[in-house]
């Protein structure tokens, strides 16, 4: 566990070093009655927009071993999956995001609409995300009509007057939850998260998906044939400054892309399950 914290305190205190010189803010670059300043969660999209023709980058990280692990150093030594995706505001209202995973080599396209914004007492927004993903290493030839996954989501964020709490609801649909499988099978998850600023950049969060109705099983053949999955869960510490989003994490999936995450882990949300996860997002 001291592992854990050191770990913890180390990534954090760098994040504050990075300050960058120059003086563009992040509140400065996105809608300022949106409740959340930051585009994304480490897992889900916020309703915040990037203005057209800007760019957006994030790179993220999920450690392999768990935290607690013996001789792993805090759950960094022994690999991680990794996350890299470049967003672009082909309008105001219209976001086009790229992504890949080393993990199985998933790569997504997603497009973000916005739908709704109310400016008054209760701010709370509405956007819509579909996307489409590709998993380039499936085994098999008989699997190759089976590589492609397609999700949507309606993304709802939600602040009361002032309070420094912001909330935001995900209903996900996921088609082809299980690649490998001949049969296709398909999920309906509920996305939620919540973020407390503590300050004006400082924040604490939490996320989870748990599952609504469909399929939450075996994904891969080298699984048992009876795995269950459960539901996804992350929470950490938060950072907002001059154009960058850090966050570090807690979580018990080393799933990262869209159709991957929403899927659930193969592990259930004790501690003895939790990997280290930072991700870093920045206005270009």
């Amino acid at each position: 566990m001291k592992y854990s914290i050191l770990t913890f305190s180390l990534l954090f205190s760098a994040s504050l070093s990075a300050q960058p010189t120059w003086k563009s803010g992040l509140r400065e670059r996105v809608e300022i009655e949106n409740p959340f300043g930051a585009l994304m969660t480490p897992n889900f999209c916020t309703t915040s927009m990037l203005d057209s023709r800007d760019w957006h980058y994030e790179i993220s990280h999920r450690f392999i071993p768990e935290i607690r692990e013996k001789g792993a150093f805090g759950g960094l030594d022994g690999g991680a999956n990794v996350r890299m995706s470049l967003g672009y505001g082909i309008k105001d209202a219209v976001n086009i995001r790229i992504g890949r995973s080393s993990l199985h080599d998933n790569i997504d396209v997603q497009l973000k609409f916005k739908l709704w914004t109310n400016k008054e007492s209760i701010s709370n927004n509405f956007a819509i995300k579909l996307g489409i993903a590709r998993n380039g290493d499936l085994p098999g030839e008989q699997q190759g009509a089976r590589i492609w996954q397609y999700f949507g989501q309606l993304i709802y964020n939600i602040q009361v007057s002032s309070s420094p709490l912001r909330l935001g609801f995900v209903p996900s649909y996921l088609h082809n939850t299980a690649p490998y499988s001949l049969k296709s099978q398909n999920s309906t998850i509920m996305g939620v998260y919540a973020l407390y600023y503590l300050k004006e950049m400082f924040g604490v969060w939490v996320e989870a998906a748990p599952l609504i109705t469909g399929y939450r099983g075996r994904l891969w053949p080298l699984e048992p044939e009876y795995q269950k999955y459960n539901t996804p869960f992350s929470a950490g510490i938060s950072q907002e400054t001059g154009g960058h989003v850090f966050y570090v994490f807690a979580t018990n999936s080393l799933q990262l892309n869209p159709s991957q995450f929403l899927a659930g882990s193969p592990k259930n949300s004790s501690p003895k399950n939790w990997h280290l996860g930072f991700a870093i997002t920045r206005h270009l």
